[in-house]
């Protein structure tokens, strides 16, 4: 009876009993063997259990990650998109520079679209820099007047681009 409980144990039959009854060392090795059994079966549940959640947590992460991985594409190709405008703009006025007939006032009209173009591009450029920052601070909450805020931005736009 012992050997058949061990070779069932052996093929993985881990609720195997022996029916074995007695005080003698034979009675207690089969009691035992029962417990071990039984101990066994339930750690392999448990076991079980762990890898289900563990493999539950894995597909939630793995989820989040592809999350994150299309907004990264979206904002990628959103900056992208910033920074290939006012490049498009440095390039096509420096070819209209190149060319040997252009008056001095084009020219310089031309020069001022660069460097707008190029102070666009570097502000983007520290924007993306500031955003890198602010990730690796803890946010500090505070009340804000939207309203205020717009109105300073109006102002400040006004100021620089007063023919707008």
């Amino acid at each position: 009876l012992l050997k058949e409980g061990m070779d069932a144990v052996r093929r993985g039959d881990l609720q195997k009993q022996i029916d074995l009854s007695g005080s003698d060392e034979l009675g207690q090795l089969a009691q035992h063997f029962n417990r071990m059994s039984i101990n066994l079966h339930q750690s392999r549940s448990e076991v079980e259990e762990l890898n289900a959640g563990l493999e539950q947590r894995v597909a939630e992460r793995t989820r989040e990650l592809a999350k994150a991985n299309q907004e990264l594409d979206a904002f990628n190709s959103a900056v992208s998109h910033d920074l290939r405008s006012p490049l498009s703009l440095i390039n096509g006025y420096a070819e209209l520079m190149l060319l040997e007939d252009q008056p001095k006032d084009v020219q310089r009209d031309s020069l001022q679209t660069i460097i707008y173009a190029g102070e666009k591009m570097e502000n983007i450029i520290g924007t993306l820099m500031d955003l890198s920052r602010m990730s690796s601070v803890e946010l500090d909450r505070q009340k804000v007047d939207l309203s205020r805020l717009a109105k300073d931005l109006l102002e400040r736009y006004q100021q620089r681009e007063p023919h707008r």
